[in-house]
C-alpha cells in the first residue's frame, strides 16, 4: 500500500496540473462601455487572495441554443414569440450560430446551427395539438446537440410558459450535466395570470440558471418578452485566468470568490461569474458596486 502512494501523488498531481489556465468567464452588465483591470476585482478562495490571477478580453463568436417549451401559451402566442426573437438575434456578431429546440411530447430541433434570422424565427411555429410539455428533456437534448458547436463560448437560452411533470431527466441531473460542460442557461418564465399559483418548477430553474453562471427573469406576458430578451447577453467580456496554486488553495477553502476591490466604484455595474471549478466548489454568484 505504502508503494502506491507516490504513484497516487503524481497522479494526483497530473490531473490538476491539466486544469492549470481554467478560465472563468466574467460578464459585465452595463448602460456604458467599462474597461475593466485586474485591479479592480479581488479573487480570493476563502479568506486568502489569490495571487497571479490574471483578468483578459472576452468576447467572440458564440453558439447557442434556444429552447421553447411546446406548450398551448406558446402556440396561442406564436407571433409575441417570433418577434421577441427576431429581435433577440439582431444582437449576433459574425462568427455566432444559433439552433432552436421545440419542446413538446418528446424534444424536436426546430433548426440545427445556423445564423439565418428568418430560418431560426420560423422554426418555433408548432401544430395545433394538445401535448405535454417536457421542458427539461428538451434542455437536456439541446445540451447534447450543443456539444457539436464550433464556438467554446455556449450558452442556452430556455422560454417556458408551464410547469414540468413529464421530462425523464430530473432536475439535479440536469443541473450535474449543465456544470460539467461548462454551460450557462439562460431562463425566462412567462408567469402566470393574476391569481394562479406559480410554477412550482421555476425556483429550480431559477437556481439552476444563477448557479451555472446564467441568469433568470419572470415576464408578465409573451408582449413584454422582447424587452426581456434584449437583456440577455450571452456573450463574456471578459476572462480570468487562475494559477495553478489557486487549485489546491481553493480545493481546502471550498470556496471562490470575485468582487469589486475596496474604493472602486463602477456605478451600478453587475460583475457575473461562471461556475467552472470541478466537484462544486461552490463557484457562482453576483458582485456589484453601484
Amino acid at each position: 500500500m505504502t508503494s502506491r502512494r507516490p504513484l497516487l501523488w503524481l497522479m494526483a498531481q497530473l490531473i490538476l496540473q491539466g486544469q492549470d489556465g481554467r478560465w472563468l468567464p466574467l460578464t459585465v452588465y452595463s448602460d456604458r462601455p467599462v474597461a475593466l483591470q485586474r485591479a479592480d476585482i479581488r479573487v480570493r478562495c476563502g479568506d486568502a487572495d489569490v495571487p497571479g490571477a490574471r483578468l483578459k478580453p472576452g468576447g467572440g463568436a458564440v453558439s447557442v441554443g434556444i429552447v421553447f417549451q411546446g406548450s398551448k401559451a406558446l402556440l396561442d402566442n406564436t407571433g409575441d414569440a417570433q418577434a421577441a426573437l427576431r429581435q433577440f438575434l439582431h444582437s449576433a456578431q459574425r462568427g455566432d450560430e444559433f439552433f432552436t429546440v421545440n419542446s413538446v411530447d418528446a424534444p424536436v430541433l426546430g433548426v440545427g446551427f445556423t445564423a439565418e434570422v428568418n430560418t431560426l424565427v420560423s422554426s418555433i411555429s408548432l401544430p395545433p395539438g394538445k401535448r405535454q410539455a417536457h421542458l427539461l428533456d428538451g434542455m437536456a437534448f439541446a445540451l447534447q446537440y450543443l456539444g457539436h458547436a464550433r464556438n467554446t463560448n455556449r450558452a442556452l437560452l430556455v422560454i417556458y410558459a408551464n410547469d414540468d411533470a413529464a421530462s425523464a431527466i430530473k432536475p439535479g441531473e440536469l443541473a450535474a450535466r449543465l456544470f460539467s460542460a461548462r454551460v450557462p442557461v439562460y431562463v425566462v418564465s412567462l408567469c402566470p395570470r393574476p391569481g394562479e399559483a406559480r410554477q412550482a418548477l421555476f425556483p429550480d430553474l431559477q437556481k439552476l440558471a444563477k448557479d451555472s453562471g446564467g441568469d433568470a427573469w419572470g415576464v408578465s406576458s409573451f408582449a413584454k418578452l422582447s424587452d426581456t430578451l434584449a437583456r440577455v447577453d450571452v456573450r463574456p467580456q471578459y476572462r480570468l485566468e487562475l494559477p495553478f496554486t489557486a487549485h489546491a488553495a481553493c480545493a481546502e477553502a471550498k470556496r471562490l470568490s470575485i468582487d469589486w476591490v475596496s474604493g472602486a466604484d463602477h456605478g451600478g455595474i453587475n460583475l457575473r461569474y461562471q461556475r467552472q471549478w470541478p466537484n462544486g466548489f461552490g463557484l457562482g454568484g453576483w458582485q456589484s458596486r453601484r
